[in-house]
């Protein structure tokens, strides 16, 4: 017993545990855990704080500036009366723009591994669901958005904002900002993609759908 003693103190290290985990090794396996886990929250709490801002943002655009716009046509005499069927096609486009926004933001959160806001953009090309009819459904989405609440309520203020600021504000923000970005981003892949779709409606990808 003695004898085995002495020989395993003169063996190396690593022959006398050959299977054995060091401390060292555990100690930098559960560093390097609990970076994993950490990188995995931080990026949770991303995309959740960027949901939340551009929930905020939305409210802001499709509640409060209507709100104004509503007041302001009271102010200045700019109410119109528009009929039944009109109003019930304004209600439509609202609805339709709710969903082609939804139906986006579900797209970009599961495929493209991102939000719509720039605080967190996706980190995958996107190119299936609404992407494969228009390179920019969500902005369509906004557009009918707006056009709908403008007849719904009434609204010429309402439809002359979107008239004259949002609808260029958007079609500057896409060309000079959003394009060039996923450009950067994606390189080749973006370029064939906006070879394939058009910017605003594929009208040939509508058509071979059906």
């Amino acid at each position: 017993f003695i004898i085995f003693l002495k020989e395993t103190e003169l063996m190396p290290k690593r022959q006398r545990c050959s299977g054995c985990i060091s401390y060292k090794d555990l100690k930098l396996g559960e560093i390097y855990g609990n970076f994993k886990i950490k990188k995995f929250l931080k990026i949770i709490l991303l995309r959740i704080v960027s949901l939340i801002i551009w929930f905020i943002y939305l409210i802001f655009i499709f509640i409060f500036v209507p709100y104004i716009c509503k007041n302001l046509d009271k102010r200045f005499g700019l109410q119109v009366e528009l009929s039944l069927f009109i109003k019930i096609l304004g209600f439509f486009l609202i609805l339709w723009g709710v969903v082609l926004g939804f139906w986006c933001l579900i797209m970009l959160w599961k495929e493209g591994k991102g939000t719509p806001f720039f605080l967190y953009p996706p980190k995958k090309l996107v190119t299936t669901g609404p992407y494969k009819y228009s390179r920019n459904p969500m902005t369509l989405g906004a557009w009918f958005i707006f056009i709908g609440e403008a007849i719904l309520f009434q609204s010429i203020s309402l439809f002359l904002f979107f008239l004259f600021i949002a609808l260029p504000v958007s079609i500057l923000w896409i060309r000079k900002y959003e394009e060039p970005f996923l450009e950067k981003n994606f390189g080749e892949l973006y370029i064939n993609y906006k070879k394939s779709v058009k910017r605003w409606i594929d009208l040939r990808a509508l058509k071979n759908s059906f």
